[in-house]
């Protein structure tokens, strides 16, 4: 079942939209996941710099900024996340090409599937 599949798993979802953020934060704890969620950059980044999480959801855009600079934390530690972007992925830079990207819009069944797979490594590996 797939609430079992995510019980316990840390997820950390940086997207800024607040509704949107709500609705897959619910999706996802509806999953047995433990949720985090952040709205920018440096909040993000604070976090991640002492809390661990086991993967990650991240909406590129975030208002004015991208959310690069914590894409590149987690392939840094190792943690595997997904990029969610209502853009295409060829505009994603080529070191994130091996990323799960999922477009916007998307069923939260589909980004709780991939985020299953990933987590379980067989979408992304390190």
């Amino acid at each position: 079942m797939k609430a079992e599949i995510l019980k316990g798993k840390r997820v950390m979802v940086v997207e800024d939209d607040y509704i949107q953020s709500g609705d897959i934060a619910q999706t996802l704890i509806s999953h047995g996941a433990d949720v985090v969620v952040f709205d920018d950059v440096r909040s993000a980044l604070g976090f991640l710099g002492n809390n661990f999480v086991d993967i990650a959801l991240l909406d590129v855009q975030l208002g004015r900024e991208l959310s690069y600079p914590i894409a590149d934390e987690f392939l840094r530690l190792c943690i595997p996340f997904l990029l969610l972007s209502g853009h295409k992925q060829a505009d994603v830079p080529a070191r994130f090409a091996h990323v799960p990207f999922v477009g916007k819009p998307c069923s939260h069944e589909e980004l709780v599937a991939l985020m299953i797979s990933t987590v379980h490594g067989n979408e992304l590996t390190f």
